[in-house]
């Protein structure tokens, strides 16, 4: 049905089954005047229901609906993202410390971060020199050592190759000079072997035999 403000004259098309036989107030948008509008006599009875809610009422609903969808959720899929995320952490760090030597032998470069962080280990990288010889040249006036041979991985897996340390020794065996030379290549597949020439200039006049080995301190 179409009723009109008394005040305005403003038209509006309601239903007009929402209105009770006794009428119901209502108020017009356009001037805000209150009157009682009755529906016609043929219209059927029904409860009268709740007024237009005001605009301001409106902006206050949508504020809260926002809020509730803008709140983090904290449902049980995100608690147990975050305790699998953690327990992943726990055993990667059990994994490096109960293998550490495991670790250690692989990466030789890894061996003074567990030293720092006062982890013992025992090292086997399973290096190995063979074919070692030694030859003293002269070059530019300076007395040089050299010394060559193989290394040979006899691990099941490759390793990396840490710096050789070659040292000068007395009658006693003690080290009296030394110089940390780094190999031909960083990484030997198991079961195979990789040239090693090391030179040290200059070498003490009181040394009585040299010694190769493997750095695992740098």
């Amino acid at each position: 049905m179409i009723i009109t403000c008394p005040n305005c004259s403003s038209r509006y098309h309601v239903d007009g089954s929402a209105f009770a036989p006794e009428g119901r107030k209502v108020r017009c948008a356009n001037c805000s005047h209150r009157w009682l509008a009755k529906p016609p006599a043929d219209a059927p009875t029904v409860v009268a229901e709740e007024p237009a809610p005001s605009f301001r009422r409106t902006r206050a609903a949508a504020e809260s609906t926002s809020a509730k969808l803008t709140e983090p959720s904290r449902s049980g899929k995100g608690w147990i993202g975050a305790s699998f995320g953690g327990m992943l952490v726990v055993l990667l760090l059990l994994s490096a410390i109960v293998g550490r030597n495991e670790i250690a032998s692989a990466l030789p470069a890894s061996i003074p971060v567990f030293r720092t962080l006062g982890m013992p280990l025992d090292v086997e990288l399973g290096l190995e020199f063979v074919d070692v010889k030694s030859d003293w040249q002269v070059e530019g006036g300076a007395t040089v050592l050299v010394v060559e041979g193989q290394i040979v991985n006899l691990s099941r897996s490759s390793r990396e190759i840490p710096k050789v340390r070659l040292a000068i020794l007395d009658a006693k065996g003690d080290e009296l000079q030394y110089e940390l030379l780094a190999p031909q290549v960083a990484e030997i597949e198991a079961g195979t072997q990789a040239p090693f020439t090391g030179r040290l200039i200059n070498p003490t006049d009181k040394g009585q035999n040299f010694r190769l080995s493997f750095e695992l301190n740098s």
